[in-house]
């Protein structure tokens, strides 16, 4: 590929990056998790925090209950088995949100997950996706 093609499909990219943002489905510079947010908010009719940089949660429900979402994206080398969070952040959020999605972005699964069963499943930084995981919280 010449340099001249590289730099066209990377402007394009931009361009792109820009439009999904401006039309609100991007809000930060993580494509895979500004996009998982998103859907989560449109599913689960959860208001989304306008401040990307909100520490401890991404959306508010009706109730104020307040939702942290984490997404993966699986690639073409490898499937994200894990959801990475710090252990203390849990106390932050009512529900924690997982979102999966394949290769193609389409969602695998979506899980919802209480502060108390967030905290059961957490295991060394991180929640294991496991089909015992998937069965259980699936929404």
């Amino acid at each position: 590929m010449q340099n001249k093609e590289i730099l066209r499909k990377l402007q394009e990219y931009n361009k792109i990056l820009d439009e999904l943002q401006a039309a609100g489905v991007l809000n930060s510079a993580n494509l895979v998790s500004s996009y998982g947010e998103y859907v989560a908010c449109k599913r689960l009719h959860l208001t989304r925090n306008s401040n990307s940089n909100q520490k401890g949660y991404d959306a508010l429900d009706k109730k104020d209950k307040k939702y942290q979402i984490k997404a993966r994206k699986d690639s073409r080398r490898s499937k994200g088995m894990v959801f990475l969070i710090k252990r203390e952040k849990i106390k932050d959020f009512n529900y924690l949100i997982l979102v999966k999605f394949d290769f193609y972005w389409d969602i695998k699964y979506m899980l919802k997950l209480s502060q108390k069963d967030a905290k059961r499943e957490w295991s060394n930084g991180r929640i294991n996706e496991t089909i015992d995981l998937v069965k259980k919280f699936k929404i």
